[in-house]
């Protein structure tokens, strides 16, 4: 399995994927082989559970004969991280205090 993905996807490369591969008449396990990837990981991002580097977008193009139609719709992320989470973070406001865990008796009486 390739390593976690640090891309932008368009939410339209999951079922683009799938179009390709059933209009090409391939299995899951054809296009796996052709990428040398598993079955499983194709499932994975015809179901968006998964997001695709760019490498591997740019091998299902290939097998698939997409003419970069798949390339297309995945992209580095700028900072390295999913573009989501980072919004996210930005507006998510500040971070909660956490609360300091004190002792059950105090040191000092032993009570």
């Amino acid at each position: 399995m390739p390593p976690r993905a640090r891309t932008v996807v368009d939410p339209r490369f999951a079922a683009e994927l799938r179009r390709l591969r059933k209009a090409g008449g391939m299995s899951l396990r054809q296009l796996a082989s052709l990428v040398n990837h598993g079955k499983s990981l194709i499932h994975q991002l015809e179901t968006g559970q998964t997001k695709p580097t760019v490498g591997v977008a740019a091998r299902l193009d290939e097998a698939l004969a997409a003419q970069g139609a798949l390339a297309r719709l995945v992209a580095d992320a700028p900072d390295g991280g999913d573009a989501w989470h980072t919004r996210r973070r930005t507006n998510a406001g500040p971070t909660p205090l956490r609360r300091e865990r004190r002792p059950a008796c105090s040191p000092v009486t032993g009570g």
